[in-house]
């Protein structure tokens, strides 16, 4: 039995999927290889293998869904200042360096962003340009996810934006919390919130 498949709307259903994950679950895959998806003979596709599982806050996730939007809509100045305030830290502050690191990990590796280069050896020359101290802590696992699901698209002749895919369901869970301050977020006033 032959199945046909659109990969445009694997690469979308994937990232749907691994966005809702993240930003609305707050409990998520960090392994979404092309070995562990698959393509079921009804055309539907299946996940396995959910050893490397990461669970992150409602803040955490508030804060990952307003740097995806910047990503997605925001200037560069937006950005950097988001990304700074979520714990990146470089020796010169460099703020070319900083919006590049936003972007590799959440956003986009391709030649535009990375000047031509190996999104590799673009983060290597970042790093020695203004050397990284630290990166957002806790949220390499989701940029993680996002590098493998452009891996894929790659392979597949469909690069993507992370940040554009992620968007329409961070925008969702912004849009939930819009009235809920930083300092409700530590309170129980939200216990039970999802």
């Amino acid at each position: 039995q032959r199945v046909f498949i659109n990969p445009h709307e694997i690469i979308d259903l994937l990232n749907e999927v691994h966005a809702h994950e993240i930003l609305i679950d707050g409990i998520f895959n960090g392994d979404p290889h092309p070995g562990n998806i698959f393509l079921l003979k009804n055309g539907k596709i299946g996940l396995i293998d959910f050893g490397q599982v990461q669970e992150f806050s409602l803040s955490r996730r508030l804060k990952l869904a307003t740097l995806i939007v910047l990503l997605a809509e925001g200037t560069k100045e937006e950005i950097v200042q988001h990304y700074v305030s979520m714990g990146t830290r470089t020796r010169y502050m460099n703020p070319y360096v900083i919006e590049k690191l936003a972007r590799l990990g959440f956003d986009r590796d391709d030649p535009e962003i990375c000047e031509g280069k190996n999104a590799q050896l673009f983060f290597e020359g970042l790093g020695k340009l203004d050397e990284i101290i630290q990166l957002p802590d806790g949220y390499l696992m989701a940029a993680r996810v996002g590098i493998l699901l452009r891996g894929l698209g790659t392979w597949l002749q469909l690069p993507h934006s992370t940040a554009q895919k992620w968007a329409p369901v961070a925008k969702k869970l912004l849009d939930k919390y819009k009235d809920v301050d930083e300092q409700s977020l530590n309170s129980s006033v939200l216990v039970g919130y999802s």
